[in-house]
């Protein structure tokens, strides 16, 4: 287990964020359906499936110089396997102006996310939520087919990818009794039916939350809110003192109701061949 975060500074928190991001997609790699390489600089995971989430480019520290180059590689690699690639820039990438590098390679910007992170004993946990629902972190085959069915349908995955994504969640057991580097999942029920999941990914000292998504007809009944809590809730009983999380624009008012702060904006780049 890493120790756990104890510098509260914006630049320990700001590092903090980035590193528990990578590390938890790196985490993925553990699915030999994937393969995650590394090089000075670079690193990025790559599959034989045609969609973005599974095939990203997570670190980036290159000179503009070698930025070129590695855009090139990672372009060819992409050909060879039929597979659009996903760019990622961060605060700490190199060079700065990535975008700029990516976008004259016929890469095109897909969204951008800001990076909040929140303070675990300052939580604001007076949010009202259906007094019938019920959260629970997957434990089963079942009920981990069940997180899945929501989160693809939440965020419209193409049927052919959510099977697949589903074999990569099974294969991501925990790292640890704690937890640590290993994901864990938490699904929320209301009268039985499964309407909302998170994730939790214990590192970088810092408790990181993921694939918060709610059932489109279960939206704005504070479900979202309870599934984002339930894995802080669960952090801060194993002693972490910072959660962190990447939020798309719709969440944004959403997490900072629960305390969570702004701290940097990254930014996805999508590239297909043709």
């Amino acid at each position: 287990m890493t120790e756990i975060l104890e510098d509260l500074s914006p630049e320990a928190i700001t590092k903090a964020i980035e590193e528990n991001a990578l590390t938890g997609i790196e985490a993925w790699s553990r699915w030999s359906e994937m393969e995650l390489r590394q090089e000075p600089g670079l690193a990025w995971t790559i599959t034989n499936l045609p969609f973005p989430p599974f095939n990203n480019v997570i670190r980036t520290e290159l000179t503009p110089y070698s930025v070129v180059r590695a855009i090139n590689t990672i372009q060819a690699e992409g050909r060879v396997h039929g597979v659009p690639i996903a760019w990622w820039t961060a605060a700490s990438f190199q060079p700065a102006n990535l975008g700029d590098y990516l976008e004259a390679a016929d890469f095109v910007h897909a969204f951008g996310a800001l990076a909040m992170a929140v303070e675990l004993q300052q939580l604001n946990e007076d949010r009202p939520a259906p007094a019938d629902l019920v959260i629970e972190e997957v434990s089963n085959e079942t009920d981990l087919r069940a997180w899945n069915e929501v989160y693809t349908e939440a965020f419209g995955y193409p049927d052919f990818a959510r099977e697949p994504w589903l074999r990569m969640l099974a294969s991501l057991e925990s790292g640890g009794s704690d937890g640590e580097h290993g994901w864990r999942r938490f699904l929320a029920r209301r009268e039985g039916q499964p309407v909302a999941t998170s994730s939790l990914f214990l590192g970088a000292g810092v408790a990181g939350i993921a694939d918060v998504a709610t059932w489109p007809e279960a939206r704005r009944q504070g479900i979202g809110t309870a599934i984002t809590l339930a894995p802080l809730q669960e952090a801060r009983r194993l002693g972490y003192r910072v959660g962190t999380l990447l939020s798309s624009a719709m969440g944004q008012s959403v997490y900072r109701q629960i305390g969570f702060r702004p701290y940097f904006w990254g930014n996805c780049y999508i590239w297909t061949p043709e």
